[in-house]
Order: C-alpha cells, then structure tokens, then sequence
C-alpha cells in the first residue's frame, strides 16, 4: 500500500508504514509451514500499531515537531484491518474452536493458553481496556476476521472511532459478508 502512503505524505500528512515482524512473504512458507508467522500476525497486530502511535507522539524523532501529538488516524489492509479494528476497541473472542483452526494447534491446553493470548483489546490489553483518544478515525480495507466472528460482539458496539469499512463483493478471503457484519456491528450501542 506505498502508493496510499506516498499519497498521504504528499498531501502533508505524517505516514509510518510497519513492516510486521514474522508475516511477510519472505517469512512465511505456505508450502511446508502453512501456520508459521500467523499466530505472531494475530496476536501482534494491533499491538505494532499502537507501538508505532506511542512512539511518534511520545519520543523524540525526526518529525517530532511537525507531529499532531493528539490526532492520528489508521488505515489497514486485510489483517491491517484486523488489527485497527482491535486497536480502536473492537476486542477480539476467539473461542477454542477458531484459536485452534486459525493456529493448527491441537492440543487442548495449549490451545486454552493461545486463546487466552489472543483475547486482547486495543494494543493488547487484557483488563480495563481503554482506547487511546488520539486515534480519530480508522480505514479498514478488506479486515480479515469477521468471516470467522473473532470479534467480541459487544465491544464492536462500543466502538465509537469512526470506522470506514472497504469491501468487495468478490473477495474470497476476508468475505464481503464477514465485512458486512463487522461494519453492522461497529458503534450499533
């Protein structure tokens, strides 16, 4: 998504792009490990983009002076998407099943411990979760999950960061229905 990026910095906007640890294609090997760097992606994400936000509003850098400190915006591509909706409060809920298919694990326990992990809030919060003010508008394209329901339904409701949703009716990955029903569920509280 350079492109977008490239768009947005020359329109004055101050752009971080994230090269995500374990989930490029020169990290995964589809072929003879099709779950390897995934569960890194899954449990990360949001966790990068909220890192990346609390370092270019809190440290000091080569755009720490140009930088608007309180206002940011996200915009996420596939598991992008899957990421910002979580960074802006939409919890994930993988449940035994899901933690277990989406991971290849099989073992009972370990597959309560990774659902346990994987459960988190805005940035990776566990307990009191609270949504960082400066995020003020999200863009999520195609975000991954929702065709799997690993979003919890109640705190999709209290989302109250704008969210614009892109979809597409031939998307064979993340489902314009999975998208459809994320975007029916977003602030509906």
């Amino acid at each position: 998504m350079f492109y977008l990026a490239e768009h947005l910095a020359s329109h004055g906007y101050i752009v971080a792009a994230i090269d995500h640890t374990d989930s490029t294609n020169a990290e995964v090997d589809m072929k003879s490990n099709p779950f390897g760097g995934f569960f890194s992606t899954l449990l990360n994400r949001s966790r990068d983009q909220q890192f990346t936000l609390n370092y270019l509003t809190t440290k000091s850098h080569f755009a720490s002076t140009t930088i608007d400190k309180n206002k940011a915006g996200l915009i996420g591509y596939s598991m992008g998407g899957y990421g910002a909706v979580n960074t802006v409060g939409g919890c994930y809920n993988f449940t035994e099943a899901t933690s277990s298919a989406i991971t290849g694990i099989k073992d009972p326990e370990q597959v309560k411990k990774i659902m346990a992990l994987l459960n988190s809030c805005a940035g990776g919060q566990y307990q009191n979760v609270k949504v960082d003010s400066k995020w003020q508008a999200v863009v999520a394209m195609a975000p991954w999950g929702g065709q799997h329901n690993l979003f919890n339904k109640q705190a999709l409701a209290k989302v109250t960061t704008p969210i614009l949703y892109v979809s597409g009716d031939l998307d064979d990955v993340s489902g314009y229905d999975g998208i459809t029903s994320l975007y029916e569920k977003t602030g509906s509280n």
